[in-house]
């Protein structure tokens, strides 16, 4: 399943799988074919919302369709161990039953926390002072930039940031997790 662009909101680089329920192109159980649709249908109007012009409204906007909390709580996790794949290229997405749309589990940490070498070759997850190298080109491809508009994969964060409620919501959240979870001290231990 391949989301089309909607306005400014990009398609995904590459097909969603939808690995439960398990679909293939000869499926016919029709429960299996209404639930790959309803989360298709529910991908699609998240992303619908999001680039609509009222989706910071908390009723008919995209946080009716995404968990913020767990949806912060997984980019901060990603900014921190600086997975160069996280979000854009490779992301798991789930939704359980009557709950929202959320991501993970967190995965393809091939080229962060400094396992770029060889066979990736790959040195940005070796200099802990940048998240991203700057870009020298419009296409230029330097890892995720989940604060800007990214030439390469989805754009969701980007516009999610742009919802003021959202940006403090991501801020309050880092700053709680750096006194705990994320202090110095369990990072560094």
């Amino acid at each position: 399943f391949q989301p089309p662009a909607v306005g400014n909101i990009r398609t995904t680089p590459s097909p969603i799988i939808i690995d439960y329920p398990g679909i293939t192109p000869t499926t016919t159980d029709g429960r299996v074919l209404s639930q790959a649709s309803y989360i298709q249908n529910y991908v699609l109007n998240f992303i619908t919302n999001l680039n609509s012009v009222s989706y910071t409204n908390p009723v008919s906007g995209y946080q009716q369709y995404i968990d913020a909390d767990q949806w912060v709580d997984n980019l901060i996790a990603n900014i921190i161990c600086f997975n160069v794949d996280g979000y854009r290229l490779s992301g798991y997405l789930n939704k359980d039953r009557s709950q929202r749309l959320e991501q993970g589990p967190f995965w393809d940490c091939d080229r962060c926390l400094g396992t770029g070498s060889a066979p990736n070759n790959d040195n940005r997850c070796f200099n802990p002072m940048v998240w991203r190298l700057p870009a020298t080109a419009i296409g230029t491809d330097n890892g995720t930039d989940f604060f800007g508009l990214s030439t390469i994969g989805v754009n969701w964060f980007a516009r999610l940031f742009s919802d003021p409620d959202f940006w403090q919501h991501y801020i309050d959240r880092y700053q709680r997790h750096r006194t705990n979870i994320f202090s110095v001290g369990n990072i560094s231990a």
